[in-house]
């Protein structure tokens, strides 16, 4: 008799995230193990408990999803986590600290379902924050020729993240070549008006904030961007004007999508990817594993 399904969920916050619980029993997940604030030096014992439980043919049913706000804290335990495996003793693993990779690769789709990315030129408001930094990721692995503009109140942080961009890509992606990166680039953004004039002439605009946050105001549709996307679901707007729930609108001749309208496409990425889990051992969804099930999801779909 095949063994039930079990989903370790390590959270590095206080109190463990109920979304990410919730997510994993609607797909199916017959017992669900939550521990919260776990420290790096905590992994270890965590993942032995998964891998030396069960034999090797039923390990395919026991998985790890990693999670927490602190999206720097949880990278760590998921890191951490793929260092326990060895041989054939292994599970597999998903990480999606503060829904950040299945949020930028919906978003990512989403515009795509649009405009071709190549030769284009998009520009991240709020680029320096886990959503807005993961976005820089996927599009500068698709090795397009596109420019990624990252906007941030401080330019040396978006210089950071640029920089932890192409250092990781340059050390997990074996698909990834320095010749055929994009060009990324810092900007500041100190006040509407400077995220205008650093938007006015993007192709593609997301928004990527902290809650609260507006970085373009009435005046966004004097960009000659064709796409833009908001992901603040919490008013203000990211870019006024877009409700949370436009999804794919035209408005003022340009195609917008609100954090709701980018949702639905989102939460298939999250259930199927939680899915993709226990079809073996060896999963590991990382940033692009789970922007490759998003594309598959929206081949499949054709929408």
């Amino acid at each position: 008799m095949a063994k039930p399904t079990i989903l370790l969920h390590i959270d590095c916050d206080a109190q463990a995230s109920s979304f990410d619980a919730i997510v994993a029993l609607d797909v199916g997940v017959q017992q669900l193990i939550t521990r919260s604030n776990v420290q790096p030096s905590q992994i270890q014992s965590l993942i032995h408990g998964t891998i030396f439980t069960r034999g090797p043919a039923d390990l395919k049913n026991t998985a790890v999803f990693i999670g927490g706000s602190e999206v720097a804290e949880s990278d760590t335990l998921f890191a951490a986590a793929q260092k326990c495996f060895f041989g054939p003793m292994r599970v597999s693993i998903m990480s999606d600290p503060n829904g950040c990779n299945t949020t930028a690769a919906a978003a990512v789709l989403a515009c795509q379902r649009h405009i071709n990315l190549d030769n284009r030129r998009v520009v991240i408001l709020g680029g320096t924050g886990p959503v807005g930094q993961r976005i820089a990721q996927i599009i500068t692995a698709l090795n397009l020729n596109t420019e990624v503009v990252i906007g941030s109140r401080r330019i040396e942080r978006a210089q950071a993240v640029i920089k932890r961009v192409v250092n990781h890509l340059g050390k997990s992606d074996s698909n990834f070549t320095s010749d055929l990166q994009p060009q990324l680039t810092p900007a500041a953004l100190i006040s509407p008006s400077e995220a205008l004039a650093v938007a006015s002439n993007a192709d593609v605009i997301f928004s990527a904030g902290a809650a609260g946050v507006e970085f373009l105001d009435e005046r966004w549709p004097e960009t000659q961007a064709s796409v833009l996307i908001d992901l603040n679901a919490v008013p203000p707007a990211g870019i006024a004007g877009i409700d949370a729930t436009t999804a794919g609108t035209e408005i003022n001749g340009k195609i917008c999508y609100g954090a709701i309208g980018v949702g639905e496409l989102k939460m298939r990425i999250h259930k199927q990817a939680i899915r993709r889990l226990f079809e073996s051992n060896d999963q590991v969804l990382d940033t692009q594993a789970i922007y490759q099930i998003g594309a598959s999801l929206q081949a499949d779909k054709q929408c």
